[in-house]
């Protein structure tokens, strides 16, 4: 939609019909009674169809009525789409300049309109207690306006690379307007990339050409629907376990397009974040060079889920260890923190699901009984059918500070408000950055998001 050539104000200039951007075979007969209006006037007629605030859907007239002239567009900013006339807004108000080029009398003339697209408000970026939400694009529901009001950044989730050409693929997000919307709500809604099994991180950061093209595409994409950042989800550098390319170099070619991608960035809008999930383990040095990332990311979102997947009866988002688990939310912290991650940019995880499992046998207590991995639930699903199941006992680990169900059928380690609130105060206490989960759309109710903002709030 850019063109370089843009003229101040609204001055009107004849062009030569070879040069005509848009040439056609349409003649003009002086003495056709048709044609009733002057050029000025027709320059009249599409200025005043033009207002001063765009819209949120604006109308580029083609043709003006008692006129042979026919007209195209072009738009100096991806903010105005000429061809849908979609308007997104960015952060602050932008002075858009829409260029008209009206065909009449067998010529090319052109003007310029200038068109102002107002700026969101979003709220003030925090430092720390953001809460942070991943949202998956099937997931997707029209969350509360009490909702909106307690979630800082929603991630929304995923788009992908592809592999080959190395750009940026969102075909997958059929809620795009719908999740942008939020932001008229004060929400900062950043694009997550990858995923689980998502494949082109390892063969997009490789080389520089590869690490440009990447990057020109994921800038293209901010510039045109206004994303208030980005976040990675490389699941993982150096690592196959998803299906997924990976080379030994991954993990220092991770850090070169860090640093290239944050520049970028820095030198289109400087509020954007730039976030990285990251795995929950002691193993994460091995995936990433964490002190080479601090200078250039915002918020580590350590992914603290998913620590219990084995064949026994264990948590899988449990914030203390014990005994007989080492993973939990504090030993995850403990290793970022070891690595050189300030606190303020450390944000534990939450997740709005549970893991259940088959059990193969049942040992007193219940935990750490031998068990056959039988899929998730998100936390709805738990809410309104499993809870209300009277054949499931609700138990709460003091050890672990982790909740968990069973019915001598299953299993059921999952986050419920009672530890959600606790890991929430955790982040608190230790002046954390804040909390993010995986993800909204599992919990419909805002039963956990709420049970994070009571304890943020004050």
């Amino acid at each position: 939609m850019l063109l370089g050539l843009f003229l101040v104000g609204c001055t009107v200039i004849p062009v030569d019909q070879g040069k005509d951007p848009n040439p056609g075979d349409e003649t003009f007969d002086p003495d056709d009674d048709y044609d009733k209006l002057t050029l000025d006037e027709i320059k009249a007629i599409i200025k005043a169809k033009i207002p001063e605030i765009a819209p949120e859907k604006l109308y580029l007239p083609i043709g003006i009525k008692d006129s042979s002239a026919s007209i195209s567009w072009r738009s100096d900013s991806e903010q105005i789409d000429i061809i849908s006339g979609e308007v997104t807004k960015g952060a602050k108000d932008t002075v858009v300049i829409l260029t008209a080029y009206i065909r009449f009398h067998d010529q090319t003339y052109v003007m310029d309109i200038p068109i102002t697209v107002k700026g969101v408000e979003l709220r003030p970026l925090k430092t720390k207690n953001v809460i942070s939400g991943y949202f998956f694009d099937s997931k997707y529901f029209a969350i509360s306006d009490e909702m909106a009001s307690q979630i800082d950044v929603i991630n929304y989730s995923f788009a992908t690379i592809d592999k080959t050409t190395h750009k940026l693929n969102l075909n997958g997000l059929y809620h795009l307007s719908e999740v942008l919307a939020l932001r008229e709500k004060g929400i900062r809604v950043t694009l997550a990339i990858g995923g689980w099994g998502a494949d082109g991180f390892s063969q997009g950061v490789r080389t520089k050409e590869a690490r440009e093209t990447l990057i020109n595409s994921i800038m293209e994409t901010l510039r045109k629907h206004q994303f208030d950042g980005i976040d990675l989800d490389w699941e993982y550098p150096t690592s196959t376990v998803a299906g997924i390319a990976a080379h030994p170099s991954d993990k220092a070619n991770l850090t070169l397009f860090v640093q290239e991608l944050r520049q970028a960035m820095d030198s289109y809008r400087d509020d954007l974040l730039l976030t990285i999930a990251v795995i929950g383990g002691s193993s994460a040095s091995s995936f990433y060079d964490i002190p080479g990332l601090v200078p250039y990311i915002d918020f580590f979102n350590i992914m603290t889920y998913d620590g219990g997947t084995g064949t026994v009866a264990n948590h899988h988002t449990n914030l203390r260890p014990t005994a007989k688990q080492n993973t939990s939310v504090v030993s995850a912290a403990n290793v970022y923190l070891s690595l050189g991650v300030p606190k303020e940019k450390i944000v534990i995880g939450g997740a709005f699901y549970g893991h259940r499992k088959t059990f193969t046998t049942v040992f007193d207590g219940i935990l750490y009984s031998p068990t056959t991995p039988s899929g998730t639930l998100d936390y709805t699903t738990i809410k309104n059918t499993v809870l209300t199941d009277p054949s499931y006992q609700y138990y709460f680990d003091e050890e672990a500070q982790a909740p968990y169900l069973s019915n001598g059928t299953y299993f059921i380690s999952y986050d419920d408000p009672v530890s959600i609130a606790l890991k929430a105060q955790y982040a608190k206490d230790n002046s954390f950055g804040g909390m993010m989960f995986w993800e909204l759309g599992s919990d419909k109710s805002g039963e956990l998001l709420n049970a994070i903002y009571q304890v943020f709030k004050d």
